[in-house]
């Protein structure tokens, strides 16, 4: 009796199996998850070409702020996008200039913070402008902006990210120092030494007061790392570098806990 009781099972078992081998396959595709929907679509046209590196910032209405590097011929120089999911793009509050590498944040209230980075001023000849400490701040009320304090260091290739009380760390970056070098022949250009200062500095912003104060130090200096707040305040800075030419890229990172104020750290990317 037991072996009869296996049999039909194992024949039951071969029956269903042939029957999901022969069904046609309308009768098996319901079992699959269904494929998903959505993609991509025109979102219109910003008011200048950026190439470069450029900022965009979520507010609170829903709108999206955009700057940075403009366009070749610089006609677009500190133009300012603003796009509406609703009704598309429009222009925005003109900036002095180009802010290449700065850093932008949402504040309470709709605004928008944007700190630091290269100004740009066109021409290829000698070092160029170095990091700026500049601060503005967007007031969507009145469509402008307006600039506050400065922040305590020099900046670019740094990370903005809010705080759930409304405050705005930035982290890292990086500074230079210029040395004149003896240059009897006059040659234009050939007697500099440039020193790039990565930062482990951070800053805090308040939009209630417009003013910076310290923040706690990283581990160690870093810029071009990537920055994101997670869920309870905390901060999740990941990468970056301390040098170029040649580049380090670093696999570590670094955790912000709000909770005792102090950088942690995170492991290692891979590890």
């Amino acid at each position: 009796m037991p072996t009869r009781v296996r049999v039909k099972v194992q024949a039951q078992l071969l029956v269903l199996a042939a029957a999901l081998i022969l069904a046609p396959a309308q009768l098996v595709r319901p079992a699959l998850a269904a494929a998903p929907t959505g993609g991509w679509s025109d979102a219109g046209n910003l008011s200048t070409q950026r190439g470069g590196p450029t900022v965009g910032v979520l507010l609170q209405s829903g709108k999206v702020l955009v700057t940075g590097a403009s366009g070749e011929s610089y006609s677009g120089i500190g133009s300012v996008d603003l796009y509406d999911p609703a009704t598309g793009w429009s222009l925005g509050p003109k900036l002095p200039n180009d802010l290449v590498g700065a850093v932008a944040a949402p504040l309470p209230g709709g605004g928008a913070l944007l700190a630091g980075g290269v100004p740009f001023v066109g021409g290829k000849g000698g070092p160029g402008p170095g990091p700026s400490a500049t601060t503005m701040v967007y007031n969507p009320t009145a469509n402008a902006w307006k600039a506050v304090a400065d922040m305590s260091a020099r900046r670019n290739g740094a990370t903005a990210s809010l705080l759930p009380d409304g405050r705005v760390m930035v982290v890292g970056g990086w500074d230079r120092r210029i040395t004149v070098l003896p240059n009897p022949a006059m040659v234009p250009f050939c007697c500099m030494d440039i020193q790039l200062l990565p930062l482990a500095s951070t800053e805090l912003f308040s939009a209630s007061s417009a003013t910076w104060t310290p923040g706690p130090s990283l581990a160690r200096g870093r810029f071009g790392h990537q920055a994101v707040a997670l869920k309870g305040g905390r901060i999740l800075v990941v990468g970056g570098s301390d040098r170029m030419y040649p580049e380090q890229p670093f696999g570590d990172a670094e955790l912000f806990d709000p909770a005792s104020g102090k950088w942690l750290s995170a492991g290692s990317i891979g590890s």
